[in-house]
């Protein structure tokens, strides 16, 4: 908001601080999962962390909640576009859970995916680079955490929660490899 009221300028009618609108007409609607929404609707629909923790990540409870607030509420309020079906919608996110609202809903052939981990890695699996990184444990931001600072913190948290964090790759809290609650260890 600061940003756009420097570069463009906010009308003096809206303008709160969820919800705003520039002296050129563009309109800015801030909303949280589960908040209504109804008879809003949007050019361009942008979600940023919808989760604010792990514990609600955690909850299959919560992660429902806002799968059906994502399909009911949200997605709903995209407008018609020239052109093209509906409005383009964003989705910024840490991947906290591998059934986080991100598995739930994206599908890669319908979505441009960016995935843009702490650490590069060229052998996983979705190894093109945005930014044109090529080196092994290149950091995303070196300005703010260097290869060094963000090896110590792999090194002293969970793989469970580096993998999600850091690296865009949320894995099962059982296990990375092998779900191990599935084994018979009485045998």
């Amino acid at each position: 908001r600061r940003i756009v009221k420097e570069e463009v300028g906010l009308s003096q009618e809206v303008a709160n601080v969820l919800e705003w609108e520039t002296t050129m007409g563009g309109r800015y609607r801030g909303a949280t999962p589960g908040t209504m929404i109804a008879g809003t609707g949007g050019d361009l629909l942008i979600a940023d962390d919808l989760v604010p923790d792990r514990k609600r990540a955690e909850s299959e409870v919560f992660r429902d909640s806002l799968h059906d607030w994502w399909q009911d509420d949200f997605m709903r309020r995209r407008n018609p576009q020239p052109g093209r079906a509906l409005a383009p919608t964003v989705l910024i996110m840490t991947r906290w859970h591998s059934d986080d609202i991100w598995a739930r809903v994206v599908k890669p052939e319908e979505w441009l995916v960016r995935r843009l981990p702490a650490l590069y890695d060229p052998d996983e699996e979705d190894n093109l680079c945005p930014l044109g990184r090529t080196e092994k444990d290149q950091p995303l931001c070196p300005g703010m955490w260097s290869r060094d600072d963000l090896l110590s913190f792999k090194a002293n948290m969970s793989a469970y929660s580096w993998q999600a964090l850091y690296q865009g790759l949320p894995t099962s809290k059982a296990g990375l490899f092998f779900d191990v609650t599935m084994f018979d260890c009485e045998h």
